[in-house]
């Protein structure tokens, strides 16, 4: 069915955890029930269950929640006993994974040095990778868009076009960016037989990085670089940049060679930028259309500039456009993995699981369009009642012909409905098989 090397497709969707996603307070008191169950409420001393018998129960603290005076009074009281639960279970190491959950919760949402000297408060913002459950630790915040927010895990998905084949699966956290994980789906396709020769996504895809890494994996990424945008002025882009021998030329015609230190990048690289002289700047007759502020225009290079150079001069031409209008297909085969596979909200806690649901969700989803192809063989055995019939094609036919024929009713009693051989299935099975 697939060629050993092909053209594939990629692209993500979120997955709804199935953790309870908590606020602070309920991060922390689950937290605190969570070490104690592990560790033995008999294991520590009578104080200290004294101290943490209101985060014990299953209710909340009996406090006035509406009044923040007393919420940042049960706040610094929990983090008390939050401290001298931790201090009470140091350097024991059957209870390491619980211990560190907790205090992650404490040092990614607990501020201890608040400016206004009244004791521990809650931090404002949102940590990068913060815990939202301590039911399932490894569900995380995530966005698709700036207005569209969903807390569990990222659906990773590669296709081959003309057949419409999944050819891969992964499951990250949320907060996980599309182009970090490029490189494992197409390691993934490789092993199974199924190569890709090039790697067709959206502008999540088109960083340097992402480039970088899938090359490392054996192919190469079509896909758009992200824009530049200078507040409607003129961009890098109209710019002549030659990243080999640092220079850039503007729209004025004015070239500079000043390369100058520029910070650095997320990863810790070192950046820099062209600077273009003060005095021809201030000379120019286009300032208004390139820079808002005094001084001279500077130029910042991308750590991969050169290759983001060559990706925005491809993405021009036709062969290229008409590779990137072949990404619509993936959209189609994630809502049919999504929401007619049922991979949208994960069934079980925990990564490892809910990988475990995407790609036997794939698998549905391949055996239906195998089915459509049809290019599932004919079946070679038939109840001796049924009359031999071609495959129809059609997935979940229990017999090829009609059910077998039955007994009729006993008089004075209606007949029961008739599933032919169809194996009854527990109900949590229905969810995997409802489409085969």
């Amino acid at each position: 069915m697939l060629p050993r090397r092909s053209l594939q497709l990629i692209d993500s969707a979120p997955i709804l955890g199935a953790g309870a996603v908590q606020d602070t307070y309920q991060l922390l008191r689950s937290g605190i029930q969570k070490l104690v169950r592990t560790a033995g409420a008999d294991s520590l001393s009578k104080t200290l269950q004294r101290k943490l018998k209101h985060y014990l129960r299953e209710t909340k603290p009996n406090i006035d929640w509406q009044d923040p005076t007393a919420r940042r009074g049960e706040l610094a009281r929990m983090v008390a006993a939050t401290d001298r639960l931790l201090a009470a279970v140091e350097g024991r190491d059957d209870y390491v994974e619980a211990a560190e959950l907790l205090r992650q919760l404490l040092d990614q949402d607990i501020d201890r040095d608040a400016d206004d000297g009244q004791g521990p408060q809650i931090r404002q913002g949102v940590e990068r990778d913060r815990v939202i459950s301590t039911s399932n630790p490894e569900m995380r915040h995530g966005r698709k868009s700036k207005t569209r927010r969903f807390d569990g895990y990222k659906l990773h998905v590669t296709e081959e076009p003309d057949s419409e084949l999944i050819t891969a699966v992964e499951v990250t956290a949320a907060n996980t960016s599309d182009g970090d994980v490029a490189a494992g789906p197409v390691a993934q396709a490789a092993d199974c037989g199924a190569a890709a020769s090039q790697l067709v996504g959206d502008t999540a895809y088109g960083d340097g990085d992402t480039r970088t890494e899938v090359a490392e994996a054996g192919t190469t990424v079509v896909a758009k670089v992200p824009p530049v945008h200078n507040g409607g002025r003129l961009s890098k882009t109209d710019f002549d940049i030659d990243p080999d021998d640092p220079s850039a030329t503007c729209p004025a015609g004015v070239t500079t060679t000043d390369l100058r230190r520029n910070g650095k990048d997320a990863k810790g690289r070192q950046l820099f930028a062209l600077v273009l002289p003060d005095d021809r700047c201030s000379a120019c007759p286009l300032p208004s259309q390139c820079i808002s502020g005094a001084g001279p225009r500077s130029i910042s290079l991308h750590y991969h500039e050169k290759l983001l150079q060559q990706a925005r001069a491809a993405q021009q031409r036709p062969a290229v456009k008409r590779k990137l209008r072949t990404r619509a297909k993936i959209e189609r085969k994630i809502d049919h993995h999504c929401h007619d596979a049922g991979a949208r909200k994960a069934r079980y806690r925990g990564r490892r699981k809910t990988l475990l649901q995407a790609r036997l969700a794939a698998i549905v989803v391949n055996i239906k369009r195998l089915a459509t192809l049809e290019v599932l063989p004919e079946p070679t055995h038939r109840p001796d009642n049924a009359a031999a019939a071609p495959f129809s094609g059609t997935p979940g036919l229990a017999h090829a012909a009609g059910p077998p024929t039955r007994p009729p009713a006993a008089p004075g009693r209606h007949p029961q409905p008739h599933h032919g051989h169809r194996r009854t299935l527990p109900r949590k099975h229905h969810f995997f098989f409802a489409h085969l």
